[in-house]
């Protein structure tokens, strides 16, 4: 196999069979692995929907959003997809198929014993071109069910599938281009409840996510990649994790709404063990005890605490948007996030959301700034379907605009919304 296909394949399988992880100091994948789901509707308004009334935030940000449905409403999700995709994944492509697979295949050793300043100007590119994170990700949007089951009290239950590889090429201190890639794939079953205290504007919600993952990884200097004996080691671990969340509605003054949502109240501690191999290339070669080992030692240090989000949002009157003849349910957010998006602890300002969104006729119109960057969004709401599509940027480093990872996602599922 040419290793340029070599490294397409090592991609794609991470995506499809449940993923690469990192496990250098300053690998990419976030501290914290709680149960969670992208969805293109709030990270539009840059993910500050911790006290906006939503039912896709309902699901993995505060399920005490889940209060505001309606007495006697349901919503049914009967499915959907998404795709993301993100940072210079197509120049990355490229780079591999034009120039480093090629050379690669040539033999890296050679060229750098005996042209210099070849070596030195493909380090140069590939390092460019891949020290910010390049992404690739896929949603399935299984059967979901909100709905209010008495005065006072609403319940969730719905399956989803979600998966996200990151790649990115970091100098190891060798001169030599690492690659690094990760994915985690996560089978999600949650399932929630919320009740509205009476004579008072609060709402408490609790939910349990069941929590299947296969998490894989490929650390290694492009130059050591065997086209002849190469695997993805698959790791998996799951469990049960808690989240509880509190929504208080028009308070003080019509329209001012506040939330608050402790995710892995209990639970979330995953331990992880080998699973499989998906071999990329060659068969019946011995496993890298040494590889699964470190992949193990690295997931299972990740962060398995509980973590805090607290928010306000402020609602138009309705009243004032009817004379407009055109606009409904316009929203602006706040939120601050405990949870870390990078692997080191990182400061207040790359913990904070702000968001707005306006519905004009079918159409839902978002923005925000997260953690310093713009995030935008758009979608059809119907009776039947929805469309959305996101956006949005991630920090990867300690502080707000240290290493940013942009991203693109697009959504669709109908149902009876």
């Amino acid at each position: 196999m040419r290793p340029t296909n070599l490294l397409a394949a090592l991609a794609l399988a991470a995506l499809i069979g449940a993923a690469p992880v990192a496990a250098q100091v300053a690998s990419a994948f976030p501290q914290d692995g709680r149960p969670d789901l992208p969805f293109a509707s709030t990270l539009g308004m840059g993910d500050a929907v911790t006290a906006v009334p939503s039912m896709d935030a309902a699901f993995f940000t505060n399920p005490a959003l889940l209060s505001q449905l309606a007495a006697g409403r349901a919503r049914i999700q009967f499915l959907g997809a998404g795709a993301e995709a993100g940072g210079n994944i197509f120049d990355l492509y490229s780079f591999y198929q034009d120039e480093l697979g090629p050379a690669i295949e040539e033999g890296l050793d050679g060229i750098c014993t005996n042209d210099d300043a070849r070596c030195e100007a493909l380090y140069e590119q590939a390092l460019e071109i891949g020290r910010r994170p390049s992404t690739l990700g896929a949603t399935v949007l299984g059967p979901a069910v909100q709905m209010a089951v008495g005065p006072v009290t609403s319940m969730q239950i719905g399956a989803f599938v979600t998966s996200h590889a990151r790649a990115t090429l970091s100098d190891g201190g060798a001169g030599v281009p690492l690659l690094d890639l990760y994915d985690q794939t996560d089978l999600l079953v949650p399932v929630g409840a919320s009740v509205r205290v009476p004579g008072s504007p609060l709402a408490v919600g609790v939910q349990a996510t069941y929590t299947r993952r296969w998490v894989t990884g490929k650390f290694a200097f492009i130059d050591e990649l065997n086209p002849d004996a190469e695997a993805l080691y698959v790791l998996s671990g799951g469990g049960i994790t808690f989240d509880a969340g509190l929504h208080a509605r028009d308070v003080g003054l019509p329209g001012l709404d506040f939330g608050l949502a402790v995710h892995r109240l209990a639970g979330g501690a995953f331990t992880y063990t080998y699973d499989r191999r998906i071999e990329i290339e060659g068969e019946g070669f011995a496993d890298d005890e040494a590889e699964i080992a470190a992949l193990e030692e690295r997931f299972n240090e990740r962060d398995s605490g509980a973590q805090m989000r607290a928010g306000a949002a402020y609602r138009l009157p309705a009243a004032l948007l009817a004379a407009t003849g055109v606009l409904h349910d316009v929203t602006i957010s706040a939120d601050w996030v405990g949870a870390s998006t990078s692997s080191y602890d990182q400061t207040t300002l790359a913990k904070l959301r702000i968001g707005a969104q306006a519905g004009v006729g079918p159409l839902a119109l978002r923005a925000g700034l997260s953690q310093g960057y713009p995030a935008l969004g758009a979608g059809i709401n119907t009776r039947a379907f929805r469309l959305d599509y996101a956006f949005f940027g991630i920090e990867e480093g300690r502080r707000a605009g240290q290493l940013r990872r942009g991203a693109h996602l697009l959504q669709f599922r109908f149902g009876l919304f």
